[in-house]
């Protein structure tokens, strides 16, 4: 786990160098990107666990035996398919997984969170971060998440990937994933025909 605030993480030793990678993000994203959404962090943490170094750039990984890919395939079998019409849409994601601001009597308000973070929606916005990478939108769009006044509604969060990546977004992401899947040799249930916006 990371302490934000005391520039830490704490880590068994046998949990790999994947783990810290993961925890790192969190603390860089406590300090540098503070208004980032829950949802969104996660998904970055998750997406540096495999990384790379390109032209002094570091880039998550992908790949299809990853433990957490299993939670994408149909009946969570790992001999089954990538069942890509079940993946739950972005927006769904980003609004189950707000941050609330509550108040405790005559107390300061608190930021405390009501997430929970299963394990099929955490995949699916690791996913999605890969597919901003890969497009080259990830830059902005952590820019843009991690640096507004207050962490934004989950409307404002979506406007801010439309704005960067296109309305289509949903559509661009689903069809990329099915793709590389298919190129790293995976079955994929896929419909282009069922993606909502």
């Amino acid at each position: 786990f990371a302490i934000g605030a005391d520039h830490t993480i704490v880590y068994r030793i046998d949990g790999g160098e994947g783990t810290v990678a993961h925890e790192l993000v969190h603390v860089i994203v406590f300090n540098q990107l503070p208004t980032t959404p829950t949802w969104f962090e996660e998904a970055l943490a998750s997406n540096f666990e495999e990384y790379r170094i390109e032209n002094g750039e570091i880039a998550g990984l992908f790949r299809l035996d990853h433990w957490r890919m299993n939670f994408m395939r149909e009946n969570q079998q790992e001999a089954g398919p990538f069942d890509i019409d079940s993946l739950p849409p972005i927006g769904d994601i980003a609004r189950r997984n707000q941050r609330l601001v509550m108040m405790f009597k005559e107390e300061a308000p608190v930021r405390e969170t009501t997430f929970s973070f299963p394990e099929l929606d955490q995949v699916t916005a690791k996913m999605f971060v890969m597919f901003l990478q890969e497009k080259g939108k990830l830059r902005s769009v952590v820019h843009a998440l991690g640096h507004q006044d207050l962490e934004s509604r989950f409307e404002t969060q979506l406007t801010t990937i439309r704005e960067s990546v296109g309305d289509d977004y949903e559509r661009q992401w689903r069809i990329w994933l099915d793709r590389k899947l298919r190129q790293a040799g995976a079955k994929t249930i896929f419909t282009e025909n069922r993606i909502r916006k």
